[in-house]
C-alpha cells in the first residue's frame, strides 16, 4: 500500500504504470501486488497496464523492461515486488533516451539504498526485520504457553524516498 499511495501522491495527473511481479502465488507476491493495486483502486487517471512476472530476479527484470522498451512503451512509474528487480528495470533504463518512469522497489536492500542517493530509484518499501523476529519469538513463547495468539501480525513498513535518505 505504501508504495501504491507514494505513486498516487507523485502521479496525482495521472500516468500509466508497469507492475513486476514475483513468483507467482509466493505470499509476498501476493501481498505486495494486492496492497499496491487497493491503494491505485480509487484512482481512476492511474492504471497498472503491464505487469511481469520477473521471479523476484534482477536478469529476469532487466530482460522484461528491455522488451518493453523495445516495444516502446512508456511508463509513469514502474513498481516492483522487490528490490532486485526494480534494479534490474534500473539497469534496462541506463542508456534509454526518453523520460525516466519513477522506480519504487521493496526490501531497503544496501544496493537499492544506494541507487536512492544516486537518484536512480526513486523509493523503496522497508521490512523491519529486527521487529517481525522480535515478535515471531514473543507469539512462539505464547504458543508454548498455550495462551492464545491472532491468526495474522502485522508489522508496519516505512517507505525509504529518494530525498528522505
Amino acid at each position: 500500500r505504501l508504495a501504491g499511495a507514494y505513486l498516487v501522491s507523485k502521479l496525482g495527473s495521472g500516468g500509466v504504470i508497469a507492475e513486476f511481479e514475483g513468483i507467482p502465488g509466493a505470499s509476498a507476491s501476493y501481498e505486495r501486488g494486492k496492497g499496491f493495486n487497493d491503494a491505485l483502486a480509487a484512482h481512476q487517471n492511474l492504471r497498472v497496464t503491464t505487469r511481469e512476472v520477473a521471479n523476484f530476479n534482477r536478469d529476469e527484470a532487466r530482460a522484461a523492461m528491455s522488451r518493453l522498451l523495445a516495444q516502446n512503451q512508456p511508463f509513469a512509474a514502474i513498481f516492483a515486488h522487490n528490490d532486485r528487480m526494480i534494479l534490474g528495470v534500473m539497469d534496462a533504463l541506463q542508456n534509454y533516451p526518453g523520460p525516466r518512469p519513477l522506480l519504487v522497489g521493496f526490501d531497503a536492500i544496501p544496493e537499492a539504498l544506494q541507487a536512492l542517493r544516486e537518484g536512480k530509484i526513486a523509493a523503496t518499501v522497508a521490512q523491519k526485520p529486527e521487529l517481525m523476529g522480535a515478535l515471531a519469538v514473543d507469539t512462539a513463547i505464547k504458543v508454548l504457553r498455550g495462551e492464545p495468539v491472532p491468526p495474522n501480525i502485522a508489522v508496519e513498513l516505512d517507505l525509504i524516498e529518494a530525498s528522505s535518505h
